[in-house]
């Protein structure tokens, strides 16, 4: 079991690939405008919206970064995300969505 807090660096970035990747829905959207070819035609507009599935970490490294470590500025609070390897939890990723996760978020008193 792997008990990540606060970190930088390359120890955020092992620690984003360790949880994996899950594919996730991603919206997309165009708009564009296009110039009269002549002086009596109108000018077009358009826009699409398209969905597609993409590979994204659980986690990103970044996040990592922004754990809160204790102390006055945190309330004595501490947050780590826990990685049991293999097993899974209900709960919610990092957009909100109901998931099975490869991790647990905990957060605990300092002293």
């Amino acid at each position: 079991m792997k008990f990540f807090c606060q970190n930088a660096g390359d120890t955020n970035e092992w620690a984003s690939k360790l949880l994996g990747e899950r594919y996730k829905q991603v919206l997309s959207s165009t708009v564009g405008q296009s110039a009269p070819q002549t002086p009596d035609a109108n000018e077009r507009m358009s826009s699409g919206v398209s969905v597609s599935d993409q590979k994204r970490r659980w986690i990103e490294p970044a996040r990592f970064a922004t754990l809160a470590r204790g102390g006055p500025r945190y309330d004595s609070q501490v947050e780590c995300i826990c990685y049991p390897g293999g097993a899974q939890f209900e709960g919610q990723d990092e957009d909100g969505q109901a998931a099975l996760l490869p991790y647990l978020f905990l957060t605990f008193n300092q002293s």
